[in-house]
């Protein structure tokens, strides 16, 4: 039995999110830990070490990043699309939270998904990655997309942490149900290592708070990949390392999202993962 549950711990994640900018010297040594890691990365534009990525054993999911000026959308979803025939992936990402943030309404979203669908080999599958509250607002995002690239995160809607991965799987679950049972593929999902209390107003004016220290980190991903494992679904943890310049963004948990703090610093959760 322990030498089984070994086995388990060795196993990679199904996939981790990537982003730490193009500088080869720091792209390179982050790659090389990163397959230590996962399967798999998902990215948020067009990246030029895709070919790295996959000389170290790691797929790729490839994105092209839709922000609010319109005129470049045309060049980012051309590049992605010269990536797939390139590479071949199983699956790009057209957008990143673009409802969330009011990047692009959702006709425009479907229109993307639409040009880029009719242009990639038949190998590849094409998805937005969204906020799943918004998929459930907007269920025609879903059905304009192969597979539904979802992301969810209990941290920032206050739940404790002893109903996360329960939360989590409602969420799923509802996603799922008004997907029309597609299948899904979580894109990001995390819980931040440090950073205090995140507290959430519902609608009906109750308060619900969630705190982010190591000890809450290492139980979500631990639930959270063994569910992942149970339930046959790949998801992408965020983050591969620790992005300090979110601070300014989304406070003191901005900066505490990484599985690793850095490259060369050990990961933070293992061995409590039962991972896919």
């Amino acid at each position: 039995m322990a030498e089984e549950q070994e086995n388990i711990h060795m196993q990679k994640l199904g996939g981790l999110c990537f982003s730490v900018g193009r500088e080869p010297h720091i792209v390179s040594p982050a790659l090389r830990t990163v397959a230590k890691d996962t399967h798999a990365i998902r990215t948020y534009g067009n990246e030029p070490y895709y070919r790295e990525a996959i000389s170290h054993g790691l797929s790729i999911v490839p994105g092209a990043w839709i922000g609010e000026d319109d005129s470049i959308h045309k060049i980012a979803l051309d590049e992605l699309i010269e990536t797939a025939h390139a590479f071949r992936p199983r699956l790009v990402i057209v957008g990143n939270e673009t409802q969330l943030f009011n990047r692009v309404s959702a006709d425009t979203l479907i229109k993307h998904l639409r040009y880029v669908k009719a242009r990639v080999p038949k190998c590849t599958l094409v998805t937005t990655a969204e906020d799943a509250k918004l998929l459930l607002q907007k269920p025609e995002i879903m059905h304009a997309c192969d597979v539904i690239g979802m992301h969810y995160y209990p941290f920032w809607h206050g739940v404790p942490i002893e109903h996360a991965v329960s939360d989590f799987d409602s969420m799923y679950r509802s996603v799922r149900l008004i997907g029309n049972y597609k299948e899904i593929v979580v894109l990001e999902t995390g819980w931040p290592s440090d950073g205090g209390t995140h507290s959430w107003d519902t609608p009906h004016g109750i308060r619900h708070s969630s705190v982010a220290t190591m000890e809450s980190a290492v139980r979500y991903f631990h639930e959270l990949m063994s569910w992942s494992y149970r339930m046959g679904v790949q998801v992408f943890w965020f983050e591969a390392f620790n992005e300090l310049w979110k601070v300014q963004f989304e406070g003191l948990p901005g900066a505490h999202w990484g599985l690793r703090a850095c490259p060369q610093s050990p990961r933070k959760y293992w061995p409590q993962v039962v991972a896919a």
